[in-house]
């Protein structure tokens, strides 16, 4: 069994920045797990039930090993809590298995070519029962996949590009698409954007989607700028979205501003806003009206997210007929007049 030092109080200098919580000794109190990076350890601190924890006992991650986060779960088929930590200083996972009461065997570390690894999440991504391991890889800009064999050794990592300056910082695991499938999410602090890989259920990933996480104003001074250059707003969004990832911003919000910029208004700043917007896709109403003509205001209203006298004003300047609350884009006969009354 691995040695740890005993009784020994958390460091000034030990800058811990990670911690979990888990029952260890499986006394039915829960316990914590911290990283101290500054330190190169971890810290088990055992719980005593009433609020308050005995001194840490400390495992060595490694000389230069800065462990950077840490996560709990059972790696090797034991039933025991296990602990899995990303090593930033030394490019590298490493696992300590727990023994039941309070205390772990030897670490098992796992070498990730200067990777660099910041944020770690676990899943069944092959679908075999068996966890496997995800790695948010900060310096170079990618993920890391490692598929379990269940008796806490993996295989060697497989990697998904995040695209050059992204600086990988954080990765959670879900099934997004709704397809059964386990599917990797993953925020990218030097490019302000996040990614999506869809798991294809046998533990690899399609290449990413990306989503952009600009703030407001950078969008709208991008939308001006297509203003300016003529472009209709559809394909201003179009642009954005196609430059900065997909649902940086829709279709209804570049008409609104295209709006403003036409009237003037070059603030980008937020108008303090009451009710539903008045303003709407015209091609997106139209293919409504032509997909459901006997569809009433209130559910196009609700449907678009706008106020019900919104569609009216847009069916007036469509020039359709309205009538006993419908939109109608031709005029009743009057078998059809008849029939609608009763």
């Amino acid at each position: 069994m691995y040695k740890p030092i005993l009784n020994q109080k958390p460091q000034y200098n030990s800058l811990t920045n990670s911690i979990a919580a888990a029952d260890f000794n499986e006394d039915g109190f829960l316990d914590m797990v911290v990283t101290n990076y500054g330190s190169h350890n971890i810290g088990i601190l055992l719980g005593k039930g009433d609020g308050t924890f005995q001194n840490q006992i400390t495992y060595s991650t490694g000389i230069f090993s800065h462990p950077y986060f840490v996560l709990v779960n059972g790696f090797n088929g034991d039933m025991h809590k296990d602990i899995v930590v990303a090593n930033y200083g030394s490019n590298s996972l490493e696992l300590f298995f727990g023994i039941g009461n309070g205390f772990f065997t030897s670490q098992v570390p796992f070498a990730m070519d200067n990777c660099r690894p910041v944020l770690i999440a676990v899943g069944d991504f092959n679908n075999d029962s068996l966890l496997d391991i995800a790695a948010a890889n900060y310096d170079t800009n990618n993920i890391g996949i490692f598929l379990g064999y269940g008796n806490g050794s993996f295989q060697n990592q497989t990697v998904y590009t995040t695209e050059l300056g992204s600086r990988s910082h954080s990765i959670a695991v879900g099934d997004f698409n709704r397809n059964s499938r386990l599917d990797l999410a993953v925020v990218n602090s030097g490019k302000d954007s996040m990614a999506i890989f869809y798991g294809n259920g046998h533990g690899t990933f399609a290449n990413q989607k990306r989503f952009q996480l600009k703030n407001n104003f950078e969008i709208r001074v991008l939308l001006r700028h297509y203003w300016k250059k003529g472009l209709s707003a559809r394909a201003a969004a179009a642009e954005i979205c196609e430059v900065e990832g997909e649902g940086t911003i829709g279709k209804t919000a570049a008409i609104k501003w295209f709006k403003r910029f036409e009237d003037g208004d070059l603030d980008f700043e937020d108008k303090p806003r009451s009710g539903r917007p008045s303003i709407l896709d015209e091609e997106d109403l139209r293919a409504a009206l032509e997909d459901e003509p006997s569809s009433n205001t209130r559910d196009s209203a609700d449907k678009f997210g706008v106020a019900q006298r919104t569609v009216l004003n847009y069916l007036h300047k469509f020039d359709f007929v309205y009538k006993k609350s419908r939109q109608d884009p031709y005029e009743l006969t009057e078998a059809q007049a008849i029939r609608r009354v009763e």
